[in-house]
C-alpha cells in the first residue's frame, strides 16, 4: 500500500510536471508568437508564413524558462495535497526540469538560424507615417525599404530655438536595442532611439512590470549565449535554476494562508530576475576588477542560487513538518 501510494504521489509526480510543462510551453509560445508577429508587423502588411515560421525558435527559447516556472508553481499546489515524501519530490521533479531546460535550450537555439536576429531590419520597428521620439528629436518618415529611408522628417526642440528639418535619404541599423539612423540632404543628422514595440504606447505596461520582462530577457540571452559558447557553465546555470526554484516550494507552506504564500513566492522569484539584472549590470563590473577573470565570476548568480537552495530545501525538510497547511488551516 506504501510503494502504491509512494508510486501514484511521487513517481509520477516528474510525469505530471512534464505533461503541465508542455501545455504550459505551447500556450506562451503561441502567445509570444501573436505578440512579436501579429501584434507589432501586422500593420506594416509583412505577414506571411515564412515570417511567422521564422518567430517559432525565439518564442521556443523565451518560453522555455518561464513554462517551468509555472509548471513549478502547478506542482506545488499538488504537493500540499499530498505532503509525504516531500525530499524525493523536489529531486525527481528538479531533475527532470533541469534535463528539459538544458536540452530544450540546447535544441532550439541549433534550429535558431545563425546571425539572425528577432527584428532583422529596421522597417520591421520604424513603420511610414509613424511619429517616434527619439532622445532629442520626433522623427516621421515617407517611406522604408531594407533599412533605407526616404523622406524623413526630423523635428528638434531645442533651448534655444525649435528646428525642423527635412532629410530625402537615410541609412539604418539595429545595435542592440538601439537603432542608429543617417540621415541626409541639405545637412547630415544622426540619431538613435530605442527599439520597442511601435503599436504599444508608453503607458501600457506599468514600471515593474516592464522592467520585469526586461530582467527576464536579460536571463535568457545569458542563456542562449552560454549554449553558443559551450562549456560547463551553461548546464551549472541550468541546475541552479532548475533547483533553486523548485526549492522556493517552501514559501507555499509558511502560513495558512495560501494567497499570502503565492503573492510572497512571486515576490521572491521576481526578486531573483531583478537581482540578477542587478549584478550583470552593476556589481559584475566591480566584481570582475577584483576576481581578474569574467569566467569566474560570472558564475556568482548560479553559485548563490544552489546555495541558497540547499538552505531551503534542509529548512523545508527539517523544520516545515509535512501537512503544516492542512494542520494549521484547522486550527484556524
Amino acid at each position: 500500500m506504501i510503494a502504491l501510494w509512494f508510486v501514484k504521489n511521487v513517481i509520477f509526480m516528474p510525469f505530471i510536471f512534464l505533461f503541465v510543462l508542455i501545455v504550459i510551453f505551447l500556450l506562451l509560445t503561441s502567445i509570444h508568437v501573436l505578440n512579436q508577429v501579429l501584434a507589432e508587423h501586422i500593420e506594416a502588411g509583412q505577414i506571411t508564413i515564412g515570417f511567422i515560421l521564422s518567430a517559432f525558435p525565439f518564442a521556443f527559447l523565451y518560453a522555455l524558462p518561464a513554462s517551468v516556472l509555472l509548471a513549478y508553481i502547478f506542482i506545488f499546489f499538488k504537493m500540499l495535497k499530498t505532503p509525504g515524501y516531500r525530499f524525493f519530490t523536489v529531486i525527481f521533479v528538479a531533475g527532470a526540469a533541469f534535463v528539459v531546460l538544458a536540452a530544450g535550450m540546447i535544441f532550439f537555439t541549433a534550429i535558431t538560424p545563425k546571425g539572425q536576429s528577432e527584428r532583422k531590419t529596421v522597417e520591421q520597428i520604424i513603420l511610414p507615417g509613424k511619429f517616434y521620439n527619439a532622445e532629442k528629436a520626433t522623427i516621421n518618415t515617407g517611406a522604408i525599404d531594407n533599412n533605407t529611408l526616404s523622406n524623413t522628417l526630423v523635428f528638434s526642440p531645442g533651448s534655444m530655438r525649435t528646428r525642423m528639418a527635412f532629410y530625402r535619404n537615410g541609412v539604418g541599423r539595429i545595435s542592440g536595442n538601439i537603432i542608429r539612423l543617417s540621415l541626409s540632404g541639405d545637412g547630415r543628422e544622426m540619431i538613435s532611439l530605442p527599439v520597442g514595440n511601435p503599436y504599444r504606447s508608453a503607458g501600457s505596461n506599468d514600471f515593474f512590470t516592464s522592467e520585469f520582462f526586461s530582467a527576464y530577457g536579460d536571463f535568457v540571452r545569458d542563456l542562449i549565449q552560454l549554449v553558443v559558447s559551450g562549456g560547463i557553465g551553461f548546464y551549472i546555470y541550468c541546475f541552479a535554476f532548475s533547483f533553486f526554484f523548485m526549492t522556493t516550494g517552501v514559501f507555499m507552506r509558511i502560513s495558512k494562508w495560501p494567497l499570502f504564500n503565492l503573492c510572497f513566492m512571486f515576490f521572491i522569484i521576481t526578486g531573483v530576475f531583478f537581482l540578477y539584472r542587478l549584478y550583470k549590470n552593476i556589481l559584475l563590473i566591480e566584481l570582475d576588477k577584483l576576481m581578474k577573470g569574467i569566467t569566474l565570476s560570472s558564475m556568482v548568480p548560479a553559485v548563490a542560487l544552489i546555495i541558497t537552495g540547499a538552505l531551503l530545501f534542509l529548512i523545508d525538510i527539517l523544520f516545515i513538518p509535512a501537512g503544516f497547511e492542512k494542520k494549521e488551516t484547522a486550527g484556524a
